[in-house]
């Protein structure tokens, strides 16, 4: 299925059209920096309308910035069909409160149970996201957060399923960090980067990031050690800075690099794309996805 991604972050806005599907296929790619200053949802209004008009012939799947919304992975007992969707809704209610929230499934095994990536936003940010994109000429059709897209494109990398690894997502003046073993989800946290990219004090904040998640580890009395970092969208000069203070940790720095099935317009890596490749990543209409967009206007109408 074709459909448009919109990636909105504090500074600018990544948009991708292309194929849905395990390995998307994605045609085109823009990036787009917000002009001025001044409210936000205005300014990202403002880039939207520079998009050309044959990015408005599918329907906008929007990925709501890290800011405006939060991302919990949960562990429910196996189940399947309404049994299980009855226990992830009662969990994902419990968590977010006053939020609009959703879930996807990440996995699940008989034996281990069922791992949930739930999202939540403020319902009033929903509608204004769904507002600016109608006023740009965007059809919504549907809104996650960063995480979905973060974890989908892990569990297509050989190291999530076989090894403890952290995973470092640079977007913007943040970085998401994700402790994963042997196929399953451990720990999650995003930190702000208040340091200029490449310098020393840039790669202190990375370092003591990492050190926060050995101690972690260390507290939860894991067995397997966790041996390598991954990164991805931050430029290998930047990130040079922060290599051997990673090392003295006992870790080794890689780069991450999403399935080469994947496939990008030419001259452009997966990479620097990574949100987008992330919510293009699906399995089908089956498949149980966030959609916050549905669940906010569904809860809207049973409250009239």
């Amino acid at each position: 299925m074709n459909r448009t991604v919109i990636v909105f972050l504090e500074d600018e806005i990544l948009a991708a059209t292309g194929q849905e599907g395990r390995y998307p296929r994605l045609d085109r790619v823009k990036r787009v920096r917000l002009q001025g200053q001044g409210d936000s949802f205005d300014r990202w209004q403002q880039a939207l309308k520079t998009l050309p008009e044959e990015w408005r012939t599918a329907p906008a799947h929007l990925v709501l910035p890290a800011g405006m919304c939060a991302a919990r992975v949960l562990k429910l007992p196996y189940g399947k069909g309404r049994q299980l969707q009855a226990m992830a809704l009662r969990e994902v209610g419990d968590s977010f409160r006053s939020e609009t929230a959703d879930y996807s499934v990440i996995g699940s095994d008989k034996k281990e149970g069922v791992e949930i990536c739930a999202g939540g936003a403020d319902p009033g940010q929903l509608e204004h996201f769904e507002r600016i994109c109608l006023e740009a000429g965007f059809a919504v059709a549907g809104m996650t957060v960063p995480m979905e897209g973060y974890l989908q494109v892990l569990r297509q990398l050989d190291s999530y399923w076989d090894d403890t690894a952290v995973y470092l997502f640079f977007e913007e003046g943040g970085m998401t960090s994700i402790l994963c073993q042997s196929g399953h989800y451990l720990y999650s946290g995003r930190s702000r980067l208040f340091s200029e990219p490449g310098t020393l004090d840039f790669g202190t904040e990375i370092v003591r990031s990492l050190s926060g998640i050995l101690q972690f580890y260390a507290s939860a009395r894991g067995e397997a050690p966790i041996t390598d970092v991954y990164y991805t969208g931050c430029p290998d000069a930047d990130f040079e800075v922060s290599r051997e203070g990673i090392e003295g940790l006992g870790l080794k720095a890689v780069p991450l690099a999403p399935d080469g099935r994947i496939v990008l317009p030419p001259g452009e890596a997966a990479s620097d794309w990574i949100s987008c490749v992330g919510a293009l990543i699906g399995g089908g209409r089956k498949e149980k996805k966030i959609n916050l967009y549905e669940t906010n206007k569904r809860q809207l109408n049973i409250s009239l």
